[in-house]
């Protein structure tokens, strides 16, 4: 009788593996496509965004020279404002 109880065990254990494995590869298959799809928008969002500050880096860098070339051609002579001179008392 023990031989029957210990051969139940070993093919009810032997089940369990195969229903285990059905179940996960059933839902690997599954998976596989909405994991694939969720990989290439997270890829496209992630490609655009750098795309956008790379636009903006390039323009804000183009805005940046352009203002420093105008800064380095005016000198105080070209200021159309009266220069104020103060004077400070040490304390």
């Amino acid at each position: 009788m023990e031989f029957v109880g210990r051969s139940f065990s070993g093919v009810l254990k032997t089940i369990a593996v195969i229903v285990g494995v059905v179940v996960f590869g059933y839902l690997f298959i599954h998976a596989i496509p909405l994991l694939l799809v969720a990989v290439a928008v997270i890829y496209g969002v992630l490609k655009f965004k750098n795309y956008i500050r790379s636009k903006s880096a390039i323009k804000n860098a183009k805005v940046r020279k352009n203002v420093m070339q105008e800064n380095d051609s005016k000198t105080y002579e070209d200021l159309d404002s009266d220069i104020i001179d103060v004077d400070y008392r040490e304390v």
